[in-house]
């Protein structure tokens, strides 16, 4: 019985309508595919989604006419945040860094003028050791 109904439907369905009903299932997240097999299951016909579409089309270059004023200014605002944001998050450094400089952890071992490598001979040496060969 609704099948019967479905062609009355689309009749009393004015174009206006089928845009609203676009217009809602755009906002949703709906994809064309699945607005348009919704819209055919209300009988809406090939030539009346057309016309939509069009309608459709024409107030969306209207609005984005009257809105690349305001388009301009958001675009503007948006890199201007991004700038600001990417400026706070760069690493600043902290008083207690410019208070040292740029100085090297451990660079201070390397300033001693009395610096070798060499192994030192002024051990200890353990009670049980024994004097052997080569030994002074």
């Amino acid at each position: 019985m609704l099948g019967v109904f479905s062609p009355l439907m689309a009749q009393t369905m004015s174009d206006s309508q089928v845009l609203e009903y676009v217009k809602e299932g755009i906002r949703q997240g709906k994809e064309q595919k699945q607005l348009a097999s919704e819209l055919a299951r209300k009988g809406v016909t090939k030539e009346q989604a057309m016309r939509v579409k069009q309608l459709y089309e024409q107030q969306n270059n209207v609005n984005a006419s009257t809105a690349t004023g305001t388009d301009v200014n958001e675009s503007r605002l948006r890199e201007e945040m991004k700038e600001n944001t990417s400026d706070m998050l760069e690493d600043h450094p902290s008083t207690q860094d410019l208070a040292r400089g740029n100085q090297v952890f451990g660079r201070n071992i390397f300033n001693t003028r009395n610096l070798t490598f060499e192994p030192s001979v002024n051990i200890a040496t353990p009670l049980n050791y024994r004097l052997g060969p080569g030994d002074e």
